[in-house]
């Protein structure tokens, strides 16, 4: 699969509702695009739900999810897209591509490692994530701390050999200390995150024009 860069999201433009709320833990919380605050909902309800207003219909091919412990709260997503906010129209959407999903309309993650989904482009003004629960006996209910619906940045081809994925680049500093005969007191582990340099070359000028510029 090649590259897609999900810069798109239109819970940053549009008015953003939850079912229900569990304290400071708000719907906001999910797109200020800080992975040390959440989303969560309340209570005991097997379904909770997340709905954005766009203002106008507007094209999503993509959601995304991360800083998430859906698959620890035994949870499955699935994305709706509407014309009426819900009232009488509601349509499924089917992902084409998805991790560890029980059918094309529900995933179900097998891990709490971020999530990406991709579906053929529709154009709708109302959007909403359902949030499914499968525990027997609910306790506790998901949190989710980054969330991104919009329209993806597909590249048309993907890097070369070298490229480090971002997951296995561990720029972490370890400082080791000593004594002053030289003898092992133990280490200290400044972690910096890991870092990823794309770099996407022999680019069409046509392709350039038409997507590079928007997405700058």
């Amino acid at each position: 699969m090649n590259p897609m860069i999900g810069y798109h999201n239109i819970l940053e433009t549009g008015t953003v509702a939850g079912s229900t709320e569990d304290g400071d833990n708000v719907v906001e919380n999910c797109f200020d695009w800080r992975t040390f605050d959440w989303w969560k909902p309340s209570g005991s309800s097997k379904y909770n739900t997340l709905t954005v207003d766009a203002g106008a219909a507007v094209s999503c091919d993509y959601v995304a999810l991360a800083a998430h412990d859906l698959s620890t709260q035994e949870c499955a997503v699935s994305l709706y897209y509407s014309s009426d906010n819900f009232v009488a129209d509601s349509n499924q959407i089917t992902f084409t591509s998805y991790p560890g999903a029980l059918s094309s309309g529900y995933c179900s993650p097998d891990d709490d490692s971020t999530m990406v989904m991709r579906f053929a482009a529709v154009s709708a003004r109302y959007w909403r994530l359902s949030v499914e629960n499968n525990q027997t006996s609910i306790t506790d209910q998901p949190s989710i701390g980054v969330l991104s619906i919009g329209s993806a940045l597909d590249m048309p081809h993907g890097e070369r050999t070298g490229f480090t994925p971002p997951t296995l680049y561990d720029d972490s500093v370890i400082i080791n200390n000593t004594s002053q005969r030289g003898e092992f007191l133990g280490r200290s582990v400044e972690s910096n995150g890991n870092k990823v340099n794309i770099s996407l070359n022999a680019l069409t000028a046509s392709f350039v024009r038409s997507d590079i510029l928007p997405f700058l």
